[in-house]
């Protein structure tokens, strides 16, 4: 009896314009940034002499990193902040928060190698303020404990794994100092209509990378590790991902 209600609930939201919408835009949008695509589009930025983070703004229309960074990480930096990125891939926030911090220093975690020498002999060679570290996929190696003033991740821990998500998330409790700020996106499986719409494999011939957590598991953890919510910053009609902001008590 159950499993037919929770199954005629799935059908319904699944057929809801709404959630339609989001679950194909999302869909089409991860199938469209794959690491190889991507790959691709730097030769293509090239060509045109622009850096691979405009062309995925101005010629494909992708949204302005600043979306992200002017409201939810601008107010909690200082020049001289020290900030830690976990996932950069391009740099295109990382080049924003870099500009705000000329007295600072900015730590950059990425596992893929591709990007990570990107970062590393071309987007970042001359800047001094930047520190592209090796990165097991699990932590944040080499920062040490309560010296940094904000940790951020946006588009990182929406593809990753509860665990992996869990490690990163108890790295940055070790490593934000008091008064500090933890802000990231994910997919809430505690938002159950969005969450519904992806587990019903809706998505057509296969379905998305994406993984989801639990804000309420999330806010449990970081508590428990001397952290509290902040707040929730966002949660768009047309995203399922929620941004978040913890800060580090005293």
């Amino acid at each position: 009896m159950f499993k037919k209600a929770a199954k005629k609930t799935v059908n319904y939201l699944v057929k809801r314009p709404a959630v339609s919408r989001v679950v194909r835009y999302a869909y089409s949008q991860v199938t469209a940034s794959e690491p190889d695509y991507l790959r691709v589009e730097v030769r293509k930025a090239e060509a045109l002499g622009l850096y691979i983070g405009d062309y995925l703004e101005r010629v494909l229309g992708g949204v302005s990193p600043r979306a992200f960074v002017d409201p939810y990480l601008l107010p909690r930096l200082q020049p001289d902040s020290r900030v830690v990125e976990i996932g950069p891939g391009t740099g295109r926030f990382s080049l924003l928060v870099q500009k705000a911090i000329p007295k600072g220093r900015l730590h950059l975690f990425e596992t893929d190698l591709y990007w990570k020498h990107f970062l590393a002999t071309r987007l970042f060679v001359n800047s001094p303020n930047v520190v592209v570290h090796d990165c097991d996929g699990h932590h944040l190696t080499g920062i040490e404990d309560g010296s940094v003033d904000l940790v951020y991740a946006k588009g990182v821990f929406t593809y990753l794994s509860s665990l992996v998500c869990f490690s990163y998330l108890q790295e940055a409790a070790r490593v934000l100092r008091s008064g500090g700020s933890l802000v990231f996106n994910f997919h809430d499986l505690d938002n159950k209509e969005c969450a519904l719409s992806f587990i019903s494999a809706s998505i057509e011939p296969h379905p998305g990378p994406w993984k989801f957590n639990s804000l309420t598991l999330i806010q449990g953890f970081l508590e428990a590790r001397g952290l509290f919510l902040e707040g929730i910053l966002e949660l768009r009609q047309d995203s399922t991902a929620r941004v978040v902001a913890f800060g580090k008590r005293a």
